[in-house]
Formats: C-alpha cells, structure tokens, sequence
C-alpha cells in the first residue's frame, strides 16, 4: 500500500480512537448519574418497574460499553499493524485488503472473502 494511504488510514484510524474514547467517557459520566439512583439511602419508595427499568438501562450501557471498548482494541490492533508495516493485510490469508473496505472499516482485520467465510462458518456451526 502506497505511503500516502497508509497515511490516510491511520488520520482516520486515530480519529476514530478519539471518537471512541470520547463515547466511552460520556457513557461514564452518564453512568454516574444513574447510580444515584441505584445508591439512594432506601429504595423503599421507588415502584419495582422502576427499579426494573434502571437495572434493564444500566445492563444496555454496560453493554454498549463493552461493544465501544471492543472496537477500540480493533482500532489499537490496526494502529500497531500500521506502525509494523501490517496494515491492509487479511490476518487470515494475508492478501491485502480492499482499500474500498478499509475507507468504510479502517480498523478491518481480515478481508472480505475470509469474513464472509468466518461468518458463514459462524452461522453454520450455531444451526447445526
């Protein structure tokens, strides 16, 4: 892959970093208003919905949480990948990815015929 794209690709990949961290940080501070409501001295007088409610919330954010944190150890693997001279190679048959494919998923790991195979062998051993 040329210098100037590889360029390209890790201004976009630290962006996204950036954007991720700052999503993650605002779902903490979001997080710590909800436990006060979680922390109050009696929760005698809250209604069960509610406290249902808070508790099917917090489990989404923690959720939510857990899916940005996974995309920013992608988006470190593909940082590391370019620093290494790796990136833009399928980690499973080590042909270079499309660059078509990395300006919609930067931090993209394999290309798109082993995800495809991944994928459908997924689907298959989850039916079978």
């Amino acid at each position: 892959m040329e210098n100037d794209k590889i360029k390209f690709f890790k201004k976009r990949l630290l962006e996204e970093r950036e954007s991720t961290l700052e999503t993650i940080d605002l779902m903490d501070k979001n997080s710590g208003d909800r436990q006060e409501f979680s922390t109050e001295l009696s929760l005698y007088d809250n209604h069960p919905a509610d406290i249902g409610t808070e508790v099917f919330i917090q489990a989404q954010t923690n959720n939510l949480r857990g899916n940005e944190e996974v995309l920013l150890d992608k988006i470190d693997d593909a940082l590391v990948k370019v620093e290494s001279g790796e990136y833009g190679k399928c980690e499973d048959c080590n042909k270079y990815i499309d660059e078509e494919r990395l300006d919609i998923i930067p931090f993209a790991s394999k290309c798109i015929d082993c995800e495809k195979e991944n994928s459908d062998n997924s689907i298959q051993g989850s039916q079978g």
